[in-house]
């Protein structure tokens, strides 16, 4: 999530990101399936049968090409370490299947150092937040104008913002908590209105959507968008 939200902030104020090619990374292990207890969430598979791994299609196309029962030696990076570790395979839906998911996660390298403490936050939701929070700690003034803001949804590289559930209970505690302004994803703006109160909602479709918004409720402008690769003047790059 704080990779998600500091790529789109710095995109935002101009700086440069470099992005590398991702890993194929364990996202998911089933429950009692042929992987449990022995491939980890955040493992990074490099081969299977010694057959480099390139992207997520692989690990599938290796899979299936094989039947229920035989037995897959995946070698995977673990904490900088490399192990084989021995899965035999079962079956679903009539197909072979190790009980994994994975995703190729990109590696990115970010010219400023940005640290969130994440303990008390769980999924995505936080994901607009935590990039406006960077936003505002890189450029001068107040974002929020001294306001108490609420602000859930996902995002994405390019700045587009995504829905996350459960913002009926959201826009309760945020209203009770004494915001007068919540920003939420078009998808869930009517049922935050309707647990709002006296507070008021916006939709925002982008992360540009949410700096106006926050800029009509009073809160500091954020600088025109600069060429890529030239930073806004004065950003000093603080960590957060």
């Amino acid at each position: 999530i704080v990779n998600q939200s500091v790529e789109p902030a710095l995109r935002r104020l101009g700086y440069s990101v470099v992005d590398e090619k991702g890993a194929t990374t364990i996202v998911g292990v089933v429950c009692k399936g042929p992987s449990a207890g022995r491939l980890q969430l955040g493992d990074k598979i490099t081969a299977i049968d010694g057959h480099p791994i390139v992207s997520a299609d692989d690990v599938k196309s290796l899979i299936v090409a094989r039947r229920p029962g035989d037995e897959f030696r995946v070698t995977v990076d673990r904490d900088g370490s490399s192990h084989v570790i021995p899965v035999r395979a079962g079956k679903r839906d009539g197909q072979t299947f190790l009980g994994i998911s994975t995703t190729d996660i990109a590696a990115h390298h970010f010219p400023v150092d940005v640290n969130i403490n994440t303990d008390r936050v769980s999924g995505p939701s936080a994901g607009l937040a935590f990039t406006l929070a960077i936003i505002d700690d890189l450029t001068p003034g107040d974002l929020t104008g001294g306001r108490r803001v609420a602000i859930t949804g996902t995002i994405q590289p390019d700045g587009t913002v995504g829905p996350v559930g459960g913002v009926q209970q959201k826009a309760v505690a945020a209203r009770e908590a004494g915001a007068t302004l919540m920003l939420v994803p078009p998808e869930e703006f009517n049922d935050a209105k309707a647990h709002a109160g006296g507070m008021k909602v916006v939709r925002v479709r982008t992360l540009n959507d949410a700096l106006t918004a926050l800029h009509k409720a009073g809160g500091d402008a954020v600088p025109a968008q600069p060429s890529a690769g030239e930073p806004i003047a004065g950003a000093n790059g603080p960590s957060q």
